[in-house]
């Protein structure tokens, strides 16, 4: 399942790199969100499988404080990027004339 969700992840980043037509804020926003759908079961997954595999008893402080402080981070930027892109979705449903010009980032 991990690898799966790094794959599809990965290649929403390259698509909405690499395609000219996916240049609008909605897919910026879901790029970043994409990314940040690889940083956190990167976080989680390697660590996890280390103290499974090697039978160990827990894991130590720093790496716990470590683990806790990025997860937190990367949940927090979803959030953030999550409520951008309800913005993005209010403004293009409710104000379609003026959605170009708020959305212009110049």
């Amino acid at each position: 399942i991990y690898i799966v969700i790094l794959n599809e992840n990965l290649l929403i980043i390259v698509l909405v790199t690499t395609i000219d037509h996916l240049k609008f804020p909605m897919f910026f926003f879901i790029k970043h969100l994409a990314i940040a759908d690889v940083i956190f079961p990167t976080i989680i997954v390697p660590l996890m499988l280390d103290v499974i595999l090697k039978d160990k008893r827990g894991v130590s402080v720093a790496g716990c404080i470590n683990q806790l402080h990025l997860c937190g981070v990367s949940g927090f930027s979803q959030c953030f990027l999550l409520a951008a892109m309800s913005y993005d979705r209010y403004v293009a449903i409710l104000k379609p004339l003026r959605y170009s010009l708020i959305m212009n980032p110049n």
